[in-house]
């Protein structure tokens, strides 16, 4: 209630993804003319790379810098 209240104040309304404005327009916060998505930027195609072997390198690497034996 105070989110739809609050979105009539707002110029704008920013959303990381079209699925998050969709599910606020669901929910009758704003409208769509009042929604910017702004995604995320991270290019998740740079990660398809790391193969099983890195990944458990990495974690190990990982559970000694949060552990340190």
């Amino acid at each position: 209630m105070l989110e739809r209240f609050a979105a009539g104040f707002c110029e704008c309304i920013i959303t990381l993804s079209d699925v998050e404005r969709e599910d606020f327009l669901a929910r009758g916060i704003g409208n769509k003319d009042k929604f910017i998505t702004i995604h995320n930027g991270i290019d998740l195609e740079s990660y398809e790379f790391i193969d099983d072997k890195r990944i458990e390198f990495l974690k190990k690497e990982l559970a000694e810098i949060i552990i340190p034996q």
